[in-house]
């Protein structure tokens, strides 16, 4: 279980049904304790939206440990999340979580 102030964004995809995880997975990492903050205002939009659960830092060689603590913890139950650079992040000690689309079924 994930305990403590950890600090977390959750992003939200633009679709109903992409929504749905995000917002079971906020009710489930604050009942274990974690901080949430939502998606801050000034980050504008994406382009596109890419599919599946990404956990994104400022520079993946040096992520915050909350960072990977919640990507081994996505790992225990089953849920790939790998790590991504993204520059709004830069220099700060915080981490997204990013819940995409559903990846499509090969």
């Amino acid at each position: 279980m994930l305990t403590g102030q950890h600090h977390s964004i959750s992003l939200l995809p633009p679709t109903l049904k992409a929504n749905i995880f995000p917002l079971r997975s906020q009710m489930f990492l604050t009942s274990a304790g974690w901080k949430l903050e939502m998606h801050p205002y000034n980050w504008g939009t994406l382009e596109t939206y890419p599919a599946g659960v990404q956990v994104w830092v400022g520079d993946t060689k040096q992520a915050p440990r909350g960072a990977s603590v919640l990507q081994s913890a996505l790992t225990n139950i089953g849920v790939q999340a790998p790590g991504w650079n993204f520059f709004m992040l830069e220099k700060q000690d915080k981490f997204a979580l990013y819940l995409g689309p559903k990846p499509l079924q090969k």
